[in-house]
């Protein structure tokens, strides 16, 4: 009798991948919960490649079927010390916030924010601190420092990227000495048993000074680079605005698999356009899964986009906007913010103050209209708090759902 049960037991067991076709269907938020339920099932949701690849395969479709879907806010504060959160709408709230850690240095310091196929990077700028925050999961993940020398004068530039071939995050970070006038190269791998940075060879070029605006598309990290010259006789300083003198803008890219940086070829109007005035802006994005770099200046703003990444040929796209767009409306902004999933541009205001709702805007190409969304939570009155600040604010329009564990 007891054999007989035993036989019906087995009989009535899933087959596992029975198991992970039924999971597949299952919400994101239910995918974290049932982590616990086994062994088994905690590496098939945060470990198997072709779970995760199934996850953020139905995030994108989701995307497409509903294009006008409202965008993820990161919301960074700096007081009492640097946390962010996120979420469609604005919240004094900090029951959900990401701790990015207290800096070293008096004052707010400056933290730039990257978005990678569900993971987000933030770093400092003037110290070791870089943390992987995955929105899906609510995990972080705070990266060791930099074995190199420490000075006050180093200046730290991350750039963070996927490689689909090798199913690898790869953080790559640019030390940049001020006052040596040299610069060191440093990748992380996520996921390695090896959790250490390795330093790689860079640009031979050591006076191109990287810019924080990067894209990554299909294995390729595509990111700005300024020319400079040390100014003569300066007193040593930590701002590169007061040591260098500027020159031509260049286009760089990085290869995450090989790990390898190369001059991508522009076009000479394009370079011209991105370093004629400080009134200008470009914006380096994703458009249909080729390169964009939005230029807006004082005679036009425009789109030149990279057709074929092996011949590197580019077309450009004229807009039909007045002279600096940006400059027309309320808020602040340091250019327009990338391009949506349904192919509308968009710019969001940078900084928030308290003071004025904030608002993200949206420009269509094919109709040439534009349309504003107010985010929510924002107007003045649904405020509480006394000691304002300013917050930094990031919108992420291709945010998809990752079920991957982080580990160190």
């Amino acid at each position: 009798m007891q054999k007989r049960n035993e036989e019906r037991l087995a009989g009535s067991q899933l087959s596992l991948d029975l198991i992970v076709e039924i999971l597949k269907k299952l919400p994101s938020k239910s995918l974290v919960r049932f982590r616990c339920v086994s062994k088994e099932w905690s590496t098939i949701i945060s470990s198997r490649r072709d779970f995760i690849e199934a996850i953020v395969a139905r995030s994108l479709l989701a995307q497409q079927q509903q294009q006008q879907q409202p965008p993820l806010f990161v919301f960074h504060h700096c007081v009492p010390e640097p946390f962010f959160t996120l979420s469609s709408t604005f919240s004094e709230s900090i029951k959900e916030a990401v701790s990015v850690f207290a800096s070293p240095g008096p004052g707010c310091t400056l933290f730039e924010y990257q978005y990678v196929r569900g993971l987000i990077c933030c770093y400092s700028t003037s110290y070791q601190l870089f943390t992987i925050y995955n929105p899906t999961t609510r995990q972080s993940l705070r990266l060791p420092l930099i074995e190199d020398s420490v000075t006050e004068f180093r200046r730290y530039i991350c750039h963070f990227g996927y490689d689909a071939v090798m199913d690898q995050y790869k953080v790559m970070s640019i030390v940049f000495d001020v006052r040596e006038f040299s610069q060191t190269f440093h990748v992380f791998t996520l996921g390695r048993s090896q959790q250490s940075w390795r330093r790689i060879k860079g640009i031979d070029d050591e006076k191109l000074l990287p810019s924080v605006d990067a894209v990554c598309i299909h294995g390729t990290i595509y990111y700005g680079a300024t020319r400079i010259t040390k100014k003569a006789n300066c007193a040593e300083t930590d701002d590169s605005r007061r040591t260098f003198d500027r020159g031509e803008t260049v286009l760089l890219s990085f290869d995450i698999r090989s790990e390898r940086f190369y001059h991508v070829s522009t076009p000479e109007p394009m370079l011209k356009a991105s370093s004629c005035t400080i009134a200008s802006s470009r914006t380096l994005l994703n458009h249909k899964g080729k390169l964009g770099c939005i230029y807006s200046g004082r005679y036009e703003t425009c789109m030149w986009v990279m057709e074929s990444a092996r011949k590197q040929e580019w077309s450009k796209i004229t807009f039909d906007l007045p002279e600096h767009p940006l400059g027309c409306l309320k808020g602040a902004f340091s250019g327009f913010s990338g391009v949506t999933p349904a192919g509308e541009i968009f710019a969001t205001q940078n900084t928030y103050f308290f003071r004025e709702p904030l608002y993200v805007y949206y420009y269509d190409m094919n109709r040439n209209s534009f349309r504003r969304v107010e985010i929510q939570g924002t107007r003045p009155e649904k405020v509480t708090r006394k000691n304002r600040y300013a917050v930094t604010v990031l919108a992420i329009h291709d945010h998809v759902e990752n079920t991957m564990l982080l580990l160190l």
